[in-house]
């Protein structure tokens, strides 16, 4: 994660400080947090979170 943060291609960057700002939430995975350390407001378990979501979106 860490590696792609630092590589990421301007062009992508600026699409992701976009979405950002028209309030898309990007979530990540606590795992990934701890071992890349950074500092970010977390979910505990990404694929436990992911089934929540798609259990809320209409059938």
């Amino acid at each position: 994660m860490k590696l792609f943060v630092e590589k990421v291609s301007a062009k992508f960057r600026e699409m992701l400080e976009e979405l950002n700002e028209k309030g898309v939430k990007f979530y990540v995975c606590n795992n990934a947090v701890k071992v890349h350390k950074i500092n970010r407001e977390v979910v505990p378990a990404g694929i436990t979170e992911l089934v929540e979501l798609q259990m809320e979106l209409p059938t």
